[in-house]
């Protein structure tokens, strides 16, 4: 409850909202969202923040605490605080405002999935940007469990982005045990998974910052890392066919000492 007044302040004793259902009300929520997009585009970030605050307290006195839109413009007030770098009232707007959006008698569905799914990913981002890895790949991987549930299921393109970062940030926690690895072989395994389900749109092969080619590039890495040369010499010679700039990352060379390694022993 605390938590809630002190991020989430009250409209003033003396101010009068609009009937909840009125124009007026409609007008002055739409005056200001737009005033606070517009102070946050011209740099302006305490006061963004300050209009930020009273939309979300017209918005939990007019429609509810657990509404779409009430949740949406807290979720905005979490990013507003990363972006003026007070990381852990970031971490706590967005923390709490997940608990909203999970607990919402509102929001429902495929909604409240998208919703979910989507408050995991910027957890996962916060705490990556923080160095937090452990943290991240926890609300990444929570992101996509979520997703999962979702009517595209175990097939949603975001859920290769994801299991793409997940591996990533796998490969970044040093001395990884033997479980560990096998953690981090799954998760880019369904990347890869996902990756291959997904075609480029204009041309032959994807762009060399498309997340399947970090998807192919994460296996890539993940085999040499297990000592499977043979598996990764396979799939490099399908994966360059999707991303030719493969070549440029120097697997080759690096297949080719793993295998004289592997002659040698």
């Amino acid at each position: 409850e605390d938590i809630t007044a002190t991020w989430y302040p009250p409209v003033p004793p003396k101010f009068v909202l609009p009937n909840p259902d009125s124009v007026e009300c409609a007008m002055l929520i739409r005056a200001l969202d737009g005033l606070s997009k517009l102070k946050l585009r011209t740099g302006y970030l305490d006061q963004a923040e300050a209009v930020q605050l009273r939309l979300i307290g017209t918005l939990r006195a007019s429609r509810g605490m657990d509404s779409i839109s009430t949740i949406e413009a807290c979720r905005g007030l979490g990013w507003m605080y990363e972006m003026n770098e007070r990381f852990g009232d970031a971490k706590g707007v967005l923390v709490r405002t997940l608990e909203l959006a999970e607990n919402s008698s509102s929001v429902r569905g495929e909604t409240r999935i998208q919703l979910v799914s989507a408050l995991c990913e910027d957890l996962s981002t916060l705490h990556r940007k923080l160095r937090q890895y452990q943290r991240a790949l926890s609300y990444a991987e929570k992101a996509v469990r979520t997703l999962e549930q979702g009517e595209l299921g175990r097939s949603n393109p975001r859920c290769g982005v994801l299991w793409t970062a997940i591996t990533s940030d796998w490969a970044v926690i040093e001395g990884m045990s033997s479980g560990q690895l096998k953690e981090v072989y799954f998760a880019a395994k369904e990347a890869m998974r996902v990756a291959s389900k997904t075609f480029p749109a204009h041309s032959d092969h994807f762009e060399a910052d498309a997340w399947q080619c970090a998807a192919h590039s994460n296996f890539l890495a993940v085999l040499l890392a297990k000592d499977d040369v043979k598996s990764a010499e396979d799939h490099l010679s399908k994966a360059v066919v999707f991303c030719p700039h493969l070549k440029e990352e120097g697997y080759l060379e690096k297949l080719t000492g793993a295998a004289l390694d592997g002659e040698r022993t």
